[in-house]
């Protein structure tokens, strides 16, 4: 799903994109819930944008 979201874009590995971006849709989550702090939901969503600003 993500690495033809990162192919539409443009992205020059959508496939490696797509991996980065999978791991921070599925990490963060988990990350949040074991803290009990939804820190790591916005600090997700700050990396993914820093993923896509480099395309």
């Amino acid at each position: 799903m993500f690495a033809d979201l990162a192919g539409e874009l443009g992205a020059p590995d959508p496939e490696r994109l797509g991996d980065l971006l999978a791991l921070l849709y599925d990490g963060a989550p988990a990350r949040a819930q074991v803290l009990d702090d939804v820190a790591p939901l916005e600090h997700a969503r700050q990396m993914a944008a820093m993923l896509l600003d480099d395309i």
